[in-house]
């Protein structure tokens, strides 16, 4: 229900279809048929052919050139699509903290923060929020991973979930539907989620089996880091929440 896009799609246009009005500060463009040339956003045109909103209208931002060289509408094309940086995913996970309606990825979030301040726990500063290491030493796994493999345990689509509570935020009494057989086996954290509605309860379960990993094997887990040693880095805490169920 939030979709958007906020970037715009970047077109170019002839001056003989396009006249501007200085007086109304308004440009119109001749409605026809390959006025336009498209240099970015392609695929959400292609997407919004298929929208169906119910009536509803969808914004998007457009971006016009006029009388552009080829050269540089090679060159827009290049830059947009080579240079682009890409945000890190343990900052879009730590953004969680802002929503107001329930989802997997907020539980996740609120559980990797939590684990992570717990002094005494397994996972005390052994998280790097936002991605980046504080403490090399001791912080071993990224948020990303962390928010990433507990999301696996949950939902299937936590995206639909997301939207579904978003929609139903002033209808407390809306759930989803429980799972049974073998989606429980393999969401098996999936039904507290929606039951009993307290991340509490999934970070307890997290926190006893990986204090279990950290009595069983104190010098591979750490701290201190061990070179050498995978347990407690990313590679080792994928294989243990695969293990988990």
């Amino acid at each position: 229900m939030d979709a958007s896009f906020p970037n715009s799609i970047i077109v170019t246009i002839p001056s003989a279809y396009a006249s501007y009005d200085e007086t109304t500060a308004q440009m119109t463009i001749v409605y026809k048929d390959y006025v336009a040339k498209v240099l970015d956003g392609q695929h959400r045109i292609a997407g919004l052919r298929h929208f169906n909103g119910e009536g509803k209208t969808f914004q998007v931002i457009v971006s016009i050139y006029l009388d552009m060289e080829l050269e540089d509408q090679a060159i827009v094309f290049s830059t947009i699509n080579k240079e682009q940086k890409s945000v890190s995913n343990s900052l879009v996970a730590d953004l969680f903290a802002f929503a107001e309606s329930r989802s997997p990825q907020k539980t996740a979030h609120n559980i990797a923060r939590a684990l992570n301040r717990k002094e005494g726990g397994p996972f005390f500063k052994k998280i790097k929020i936002l991605g980046t290491a504080n403490h090399k030493e001791v912080e071993t796994i990224t948020q990303d991973t962390f928010v990433k493999n507990l999301i696996a345990n949950i939902s299937k689509e936590p995206q639909k979930d997301r939207d579904f509570y978003k929609r139903n935020k002033d209808n407390p009494k809306e759930n989803l539907p429980t799972v049974s057989g073998e989606e429980q086996k393999k969401y098996f954290l999936r039904n507290i989620f929606i039951e009993d509605n307290q991340d509490i309860k999934i970070a307890q379960i997290i926190s006893n089996y990986f204090k279990a990993v950290q009595k069983r094997w104190p010098q591979a887990w750490g701290p201190p880091l061990q070179d050498g040693i995978i347990l407690s880095r990313s590679t080792g805490f994928i294989a243990l929440m695969r293990f988990f169920k």
